[in-house]
């Protein structure tokens, strides 16, 4: 079995845009027709450009080869360049195409990945969620809302941060989002 193409999927998160701008999705299929999903995160210029990455962090390191060599396509993608120190959106892309090769090689084995990974190592996981809430009202409620499906912790966020000590989503970002999706930019 071998790494055989890469489609790459482009969208903006549902509104009101949380999440970033866009996603970037991929998905890569084998020569014997398996097909695995990632999602590469990290992407520090537009879609178009990353498209552009990961195209060819796919086709030079990665197309042809088999998909449990992950190591040795770890060390070609992070050995290229001068530098040998990718930045962030280098990893990200190679990260997003690791999801999907071990989506692949779990599909492969009929397993999940966990097992493929190292298997249990507990019974039980408690499990956090994260609540949006611009109000102490909608956070009571979400924070009900979510201990009645099971969620033991909770984070809440209200009135988030950027780096730059302004909202993390107002209206302009939100509305540019999906200006974005509609005019068809990804």
């Amino acid at each position: 079995m071998k790494l055989k193409d890469i489609d790459i999927i482009v969208t903006a998160p549902p509104p009101p845009g949380w999440g970033g701008r866009y996603w970037l999705l991929v998905k890569v299929t084998t020569d014997t027709g398996i097909i695995g999903w990632g999602e590469c995160y990290g992407a520090a210029v537009g879609p178009g450009a990353m498209r552009a990455v990961i195209t060819d962090v796919f086709e030079r390191h990665m197309a042809g080869e088999s998909p449990e060599n992950i190591e040795l396509m770890f060390r070609r993608v992070y050995s290229a360049g001068f530098t040998q120190r990718p930045d962030i959106s280098m990893m990200g892309v190679f990260s997003g195409i690791e999801i999907a090769i071990w989506d692949i090689l779990g599909k492969a084995a009929d397993m999940p990945c966990w097992m493929l990974l190292g298997g249990s190592t507990c019974q039980r996981m408690p499990v956090m969620s994260s609540i949006p809430a611009d109000t102490p009202e909608k956070m009571r409620h979400n924070v009900s809302r979510h201990r009645e499906r099971g969620y033991l912790g909770h984070s809440v966020k209200i009135g988030a941060l950027d780096s730059e000590g302004g909202p993390a989503l107002d209206a302009a970002r939100i509305e540019a989002s999906l200006a974005d999706r509609q005019a068809g930019e990804f």
